[in-house]
């Protein structure tokens, strides 16, 4: 059975398993073991409330101590393995890990809501950081994120992204120069225009300079007291100017840092492979959990 206790003497192995270092982990354990002893206190393993409350756990619990518990979490979203080879790992059934995987993928996401790791989810939210902070750049893009095809065909029509050839879902992306996810869109399915996606969050800006640079997916968008700032599109049947061309490889030199926050959001296996799990809430739940956990990961890099 894997457990904390056996990978403490391998901080490379630690970090490969969970996708955070040994401190990182702690931080944010410092911040779910509350949300889990208390919840633990009042529901039992499906959900329901007890009728008392139970102040120890059961010497036969399948997974023992609240560190234990996040060590299941972080390993099943950094590797999405199949729940009953996961169930191996941890020494418990298929049936038991759903049910973990339900209940602490909730707490999970509240605790780095409490860090303050979560991006924005509402254009007013956002509005209130940008008012907040200093930033002045914002970079946008749309992070795509497959899905497994569905029987009904309508439904495979809804989530069928051209440009990916595959079934997707979609969240629009709002980064800072150093790749902190500021704002995550609501899911859309795969065959969602980009531009559609960013008129349907109806985004504010505080009145002061700010940039918001994305590519030619957000072509028209116009953005109150921000200035947009997209690449030059070719013309039919003609060739950019060396200009043009130089000045999109400018913006493209730029823009990269949005690239690479979603290569950093999509390090965990839930987000970059097929998603297993089934269930529109848990998918956009487990979108938000990848960006708080690239955000830890963020704030290590800037130190």
């Amino acid at each position: 059975m894997l457990t904390l206790n056996s990978l403490t003497d391998s901080p490379t192995q630690f970090n490969a398993i969970t996708g955070l270092n040994q401190r990182e982990f702690m931080i944010l354990l410092y911040h779910f073991a509350p949300l889990a002893e208390e919840y633990y206190r009042h529901h039992d393993l499906k959900g329901e409330t007890r009728k008392s409350v139970r102040y120890d756990e059961r010497s036969d619990n399948s997974l023992p101590g609240s560190a234990n518990k996040l060590l299941f979490m972080l390993s099943y979203i950094k590797e999405n393995p199949n729940q009953a080879y996961h169930g191996a790992v941890f020494g418990m059934s298929q049936g038991k890990v759903s049910l973990w995987v339900r209940q602490l993928s909730t707490l999970l996401e509240e605790a780095l809501r409490r860090m303050g790791k979560l991006p924005q989810r509402s254009a007013d939210q956002l509005y209130y950081v940008l008012n907040k902070c200093l930033t002045t750049a914002l970079l946008m893009d749309v992070a795509e994120r497959r899905i497994g095809r569905s029987a009904d065909y309508q439904v495979q029509k809804e989530h069928y992204s051209r440009k990916k050839g595959t079934h997707t879902l979609k969240n629009l992306v709002i980064t800072t120069l150093t790749q902190e996810v500021l704002y995550l869109g609501e899911t859309f399915e795969g065959r969602v225009h980009d531009k559609k996606m960013y008129d349907q969050a109806a985004l504010k800006f505080p009145e002061q300079d700010q940039s918001l640079w994305a590519d030619l997916g957000f072509l028209g968008v116009e953005a109150e007291h921000a200035a947009v700032i997209l690449p030059e599109k070719k013309p039919k049947g003609k060739e950019l100017t060396n200009y043009q061309k130089e000045l999109n490889g400018l913006i493209a030199s730029i823009r990269v840092t949005v690239e690479h926050a979603i290569a950093g959001i999509k390090r965990v296996k839930i987000i970059r492979n097929q998603i297993r799990l089934h269930g529109w809430q848990v998918r956009d739940r487990m979108m938000a959990i990848a960006c708080g956990l690239h955000n830890i990961r963020c704030q290590r890099w800037a130190a």
